[in-house]
């Protein structure tokens, strides 16, 4: 298996991002000008958490590629993009709100659509992996969800 590779950029990033790899640009290219609803529907293994709010975040296009440059929109999160022969690149998009590395605007948007807290963000996530944000607010709100439909019944 070939390695991934790893693109972090903000969202509303203006093409201040490049992708220098022909190779990461093609694979990118398999996501870009295109929306989440048109991705959803073509890929129906692909993982969509939709929020309680309605909005029309899911006819925005993840982003743009323009040559060599990476514009992305009004989205935040991650993409994870591969092929058979094993190339693969993972597109992780932070709010342009945080400053560093924490992903504080991130976390206060899930609690928000999940309604779940999370007390003490700093001591456990290292969040340079927004995957793992996104896990731990996503696993509680799932869990609840299983719950409320009660026990397997054969």
């Amino acid at each position: 298996m070939k390695k991934a590779f790893d693109y972090t950029t903000t969202d509303n990033n203006r093409g201040n991002y490049t992708i220098s790899d022909p190779e990461h640009r093609r694979l990118i290219e398999k996501i870009a000008g295109r929306s989440i609803d048109d991705l959803e529907k073509e890929n129906p293994g692909l993982l969509v958490v939709k929020g309680k709010f309605k909005d029309d975040v899911y006819e925005s296009k993840i982003c743009s590629l323009v040559n060599n440059k990476l514009h992305t929109e009004n989205i935040v999160g991650f993409i994870g993009i591969s092929e058979e022969n094993g190339q693969h690149v993972n597109l992780q998009i932070h709010s342009r709100f945080d400053s560093d590395k924490k992903q504080y605007f991130f976390q206060y948007m899930l609690q928000k659509v999940f309604s779940v807290t999370i007390l003490d963000f700093d001591k456990h996530f290292s969040n340079e992996n927004i995957f793992e944000l996104f896990l731990a607010v996503l696993f509680p709100h799932y869990l609840k969800r299983a719950f409320r439909q009660g026990l397997f019944k054969k």
